[in-house]
């Protein structure tokens, strides 16, 4: 990790390997690189691109590497209700040639401890993969219990 005033900058690795792996199962090693700007302390934008390392999976047939951008703006203490911060977490992904992804979630403490969230997923098939795919286009509406250690 390497911090600049408010600005952070962290590359990243990961590595997934399974010791079977049938058609839908892959082997998935990206690198990656998130930079993150803060403007105070409750609020940031963020930017993460990896790329996958591994030869991808294959979807109907077609082997498919992944590209991912991701950009998210997070708020904390967006808005008070009783007195208990509610945040605000504004997402986009996009995995290129399979998907688009908006995310908006709402994360409440109810108690010190005790937290509900809830979160709207809206997915953008893409390409000739994602487009035609129904589980690339469906949306989610989430809900969360959240409990703090």
């Amino acid at each position: 990790m390497y911090k600049l005033g408010g600005t952070v900058f962290y590359p990243y690795g990961k590595i997934l390997h399974h010791d079977e792996n049938p058609k839908k199962q892959i082997d998935s090693s990206h690198l990656g690189l998130v930079i993150q700007q803060y403007f105070s302390k409750d609020l940031f934008i963020s930017g993460d691109y990896r790329e996958e390392l591994s030869d991808g999976a294959v979807l109907a047939g077609v082997r498919h590497s992944q590209r991912v951008f991701d950009l998210r703006f997070n708020k904390k203490n967006f808005i008070k209700i009783k007195n208990r911060p509610i945040h605000l977490k504004i997402a986009y992904a996009e995995g290129v040639n399979l998907r688009g992804t908006k995310t908006i979630k709402f994360e409440s403490e109810i108690t010190d401890k005790i937290g509900f969230n809830i979160k709207y997923v809206d997915n953008m098939g893409k390409g000739p993969i994602g487009s035609t795919n129904q589980d690339q286009n469906r949306d989610y509406l989430i809900s969360e219990i959240a409990y703090k250690f």
